[in-house]
C-alpha cells in the first residue's frame, strides 16, 4: 500500500488536520480500513482503498458558501448548491484531482459516489460506498449486520443501505437524490441476471453430470449385451416399465433382465432429480 497517488501529500494531510474535526478524522480512518479489508476479500487494490477511505470526506466540513463556490468553480451540476450534504463526496474528488493531482479513476469515482451511489458502481466504488456506512465507528442499530453483509454478498450489501438511508431521509422530510435511487435499480436488476445466470450454470452442470453418468452405463450394458450375444430392446422414455421388452437366451437372463431394467429408468431418473435440482436453486 506504498503506492504514491499524489505528489502533494503533505498539502493533502494538512488539509484534513486543519478542516476535518477529530471524530471526522477517526471517521475517515475507520472507513480507509474497512475498505482495505473488503479490497483484500474481494481481491482489489488495497492501496487504493486506504486512500479513497482515509480521503473520502476531504470536503464535508466545508461551509456551505465555500462548497456552492467550489461547485460553480469546478462546473459540477446546480443540484448540489445549497447542498452541502450531497455536495461533498462531489467537490472532494474534484478538489483531489484538480487541486493535488490524483488521477486515478477508480479513487475519484469511489469519492465522488460514496454518499449517494450512482447506477452501474464498479466493485471499488461499492466497497467505499459499504466502508463509509458500516466502519469501526458507526454504531447504529444493525450496523453489524451491515459489516458481516459486506463479505458475504457486497451487492445486497449496498441494496440494503440504501434501503436504509432512503428510509432515514424520507422520515426527515427530505428530498432523495435520485442517483440513490437509479444506483438501487440498477442493483436490483443486475443482481437478478447474475442470479439468472448462475442458476443456468448450475442446471447445465447437473444435467452434463448426469448424461455422461447415462452414457457411462449405457456404454456398459452394450458392450455386455455384444459379449453375450443378446439383444436388448428397451423404451427408455417412459416410467412406465411393462414397456421395457427384452429378448434373452441360456444363463445371462436374470443378468440382463436386472441390466435392461436399470438402464429403462435411468432416463426418467435423470429428468426427476434434475427437475428436482432446478426448482429447489430457485427457491
Amino acid at each position: 500500500m506504498n503506492t504514491i497517488y499524489t505528489d502533494k501529500q503533505k498539502a493533502l494531510d494538512r488539509l484534513i488536520e486543519s478542516r476535518l474535526p477529530d471524530k471526522r478524522r477517526r471517521h475517515s480512518l475507520g472507513v480507509a480500513r474497512m475498505a482495505v479489508d473488503l479490497a483484500r476479500h474481494y481481491g482489489l487494490d488495497e492501496g487504493k482503498a486506504d486512500f479513497a477511505g482515509r480521503y473520502h470526506d476531504i470536503a464535508k466540513a466545508f461551509t456551505v458558501e465555500e462548497s456552492d463556490e467550489l461547485v460553480r468553480k469546478y462546473g459540477l451540476p446546480d443540484k448540489l448548491l445549497g447542498n452541502r450534504s450531497i455536495a461533498h463526496s462531489k467537490v472532494g474528488a474534484a478538489l483531489l484531482e484538480h487541486e493535488f493531482g490524483v488521477t486515478d479513476p477508480d479513487i475519484l469515482a469511489g469519492v465522488a459516489n460514496h454518499t449517494t451511489g450512482r447506477a452501474g458502481m464498479s466493485l471499488f466504488e461499492e466497497i467505499i460506498f459499504v466502508a463509509d456506512a458500516v466502519d469501526e465507528t458507526r454504531d447504529y442499530h444493525d450496523v453489524q449486520y451491515y459489516r458481516d453483509l459486506a463479505f458475504e454478498d457486497i451487492d445486497r450489501a449496498c441494496l440494503e443501505i440504501m434501503d436504509f438511508n432512503i428510509e432515514h431521509v424520507n422520515s426527515r422530510g427530505k428530498v432523495l437524490d435520485e442517483d440513490t435511487l437509479s444506483a438501487r435499480e440498477y442493483i436490483m436488476e443486475n443482481s437478478k441476471m447474475i442470479k439468472t445466470a448462475k442458476v443456468a450454470d448450475k442446471i447445465l452442470k447437473i444435467a452434463q453430470g448426469f448424461m455422461v453418468a447415462f452414457v457411462i452405463v449405457a456404454a456398459i450394458f452394450s458392450v455386455l449385451t455384444a459379449i453375450l450375444g443378446e439383444k436388448i430392446i428397451a423404451d427408455a422414455s417412459t416410467l412406465n416399465l411393462g414397456n421395457i421388452a427384452l429378448t434373452l437366451a441360456g444363463d445371462s437372463s436374470s443378468f440382463l433382465n436386472a441390466a435392461t431394467l436399470t438402464t429403462g429408468i435411468i432416463a426418467p431418473l435423470i429428468s426427476t432429480i434434475v427437475m428436482s435440482e432446478v426448482a429447489r436453486i430457485c427457491i
